[in-house]
């Protein structure tokens, strides 16, 4: 591992500490999705890892990416790891999954911990985009850079797939909890006010869909039922009364329908609040004309559902590949 990995890992090993642990079984419950409803509820008995922060921070790659790019020029924290099968491509190129990590929009957590996931979403035939970008504490993160970076990383795969065999119609982004957040926000760019500082610029990316995972898809339900005060940050306001006015701009369930397909997971010993608002975002979702499957992973906490491979992985990859319509061999 080279010296600036250990000094990032070492800084967030010292650093974090915020979040809830505990463990153990899949429950699958579909909302409007053809490849659920017409099952019941599949419960699969296997234990989760009692996976603490700290303990996720040595989930490592096996691999070094395909290639480490940069999305745009005015930071060093704006760039990706870009990951291509070793299988050959299908006709069109392979399918893109875009990966968000977590970390409460704060510069504490960088995409480290979400490598082996990635590393593993590549093994199974996708080619995987791991965006990094400026948060808080950051210079330049926040409102808008945070956004910003988010909506450039995401476009930046059509000018990725001018090198790489990539297939446009076949994109798909994955987020963990903040990143779950980002990783909506992008499938609602298209009803952003185009006022907005955080408005695109041009049409951005069809995604046939996303994934969210131990999400943020209401920033007012983390506001206001969670009490998180770095959710004013990323609004980039300072009381109730501003964020209020700015969630139509930058909360996911403010900009329903949503592009493409849906599917929510959480773990069942996350935080309440979160499960219950991204149960109540799943159904509002269906409501606007959304394909929406939500799933729980019975006895999972908010870092076990991210693991590299066993169940939660498992859920993962058959939401993405719900999403991507099929086997991305094909």
């Amino acid at each position: 591992m080279r010296y600036h990995q250990l000094l990032d890992r070492f800084r967030v090993r010292r650093t974090a500490g915020r979040f809830k642990h505990l463990a153990s079984v899949i429950l699958l419950l579909a909302i409007g999705s053809p490849a659920l409803a017409d099952h019941p509820p599949t419960q699969v008995q296997n234990g989760y890892a009692n996976i603490t922060d700290h303990q996720m921070m040595d989930w490592l790659p096996r691999t070094q990416p395909t290639a480490r790019l940069r999305y745009a020029d005015d930071s060093p924290l704006q760039f990706g790891d870009l990951r291509i099968p070793a299988k050959a491509p299908p006709p069109a190129g392979y399918p893109v999954v875009i990966f968000l990590h977590g970390g409460g929009w704060m510069s504490d957590w960088n995409k480290d911990y979400s490598d082996a996931l990635v590393e593993n979403l590549s093994r199974q035939g996708y080619a995987t985009w791991s965006i990094e970008y400026r948060r808080l504490g950051n210079a330049g993160g926040g409102f808008p850079g945070t956004y910003l970076d988010v909506s450039r990383a995401a476009d930046f795969v059509a000018t990725l797939s001018k090198k790489y065999r990539l297939d446009l119609g076949r994109v798909t982004a994955v987020g963990h909890s903040a990143g779950g957040h980002l990783a909506l926000w992008l499938a609602g760019r298209s009803h952003i006010p185009p006022a907005s500082a955080i408005a695109p610029s041009r049409p951005p990316i069809h995604l046939r869909g996303v994934v969210v995972v131990a999400s943020v898809s209401s920033l007012e339900d983390a506001l206001e039922k969670s009490g998180r005060r770095s959710t004013l940050s990323i609004l980039g306001v300072t009381t109730l009364e501003e964020a209020r006015l700015r969630y139509a701009e930058a909360s996911p369930d403010s900009l329903l329908p949503l592009d493409g397909r849906l599917r929510v997971i959480d773990g069942s010993k996350d935080a309440e609040w979160r499960i219950a608002s991204n149960t109540r975002f799943a159904e509002r979702a269906k409501a606007a004309g959304n394909d929406v499957g939500r799933v729980i992973l019975q006895g999972a906490n908010h870092f076990d559902v991210v693991a590299p491979s066993g169940p939660a992985f498992a859920a993962i990859l058959q939401a993405v590949n719900e999403i991507d319509g099929g086997k991305p061999g094909r």
